[in-house]
């Protein structure tokens, strides 16, 4: 689930719109946060930082992940809009690497989110985020998902420089449902702390 993989996540759309607001003050760790339908929101510690970060899979660095870069950057990057923030300076590595660590642990082979829940991670600044887009369905995160969503980001932003992703499809067949959700990182101490295009100030 936590690996100290490269801080660019997060497949999307070319805006990026404000959403749920992480409450001023909030320790690291990891998060469920439910929009309601009014608007406001629900936000839940799964694990405090100390207990996500002892959780480890194998080992996944710099290279292996630029590895992929070319191989997967390529196709999503494009077909999906992969977007890089404005205004917003390279994060923290340490600290980008350990958010995108805890949700990579959070998430693992696959965890299931519920329509209107999102899950975030912080470590200081640094936030990674999957949100669930989907009016109708619930989502899945893993972590080899978010990884490789990392090197395409990465690739068009660079290294740690905060950016994010959105997938939008529908599947075929008779019980075809819409997958929309995304991943992503910033730095919410100065870029603001309002993600996933949803929440009381989305």
């Amino acid at each position: 689930m936590w690996r100290s993989g490269l801080c660019a996540l997060l497949l999307g759309v070319a805006t990026h719109v404000a959403a749920f607001a992480i409450p001023p003050g909030q320790a690291d760790g990891v998060y469920s946060v439910w929009t309601r339908p009014d608007g406001t929101e629900e936000h839940t510690m799964i694990m405090n930082a100390t207990e996500a970060l002892l959780i480890r899979s194998e080992p996944h660095g710099l290279g292996r992940s630029l590895a992929r870069r070319d191989r997967l950057a390529s196709r999503w990057a494009i077909n999906e809009g992969v977007s890089c923030a404005s205004g917003q300076e390279r994060l923290d590595p340490g600290d980008c690497d350990a958010a995108n660590s805890m949700l990579d642990n959070q998430c693992g082979n696959g965890a299931t989110v519920r329509m209107g829940m999102d899950f975030y991670s912080i470590r200081n600044c640094a936030v990674a985020y999957f949100c669930n887009f989907s009016g109708y369905y619930d989502a899945n995160c893993d972590a080899q998902t978010r990884r490789d969503w990392s090197a395409a980001i990465t690739q068009k932003c660079g290294l740690y420089m905060p950016g994010w992703g959105r997938h939008i499809s529908n599947d075929d067949g008779p019980f075809s449902k819409e997958n929309n959700f995304s991943y992503g990182y910033e730095n919410y101490c100065h870029g603001g702390n309002n993600f996933c295009s949803r929440g009381i100030k989305g």
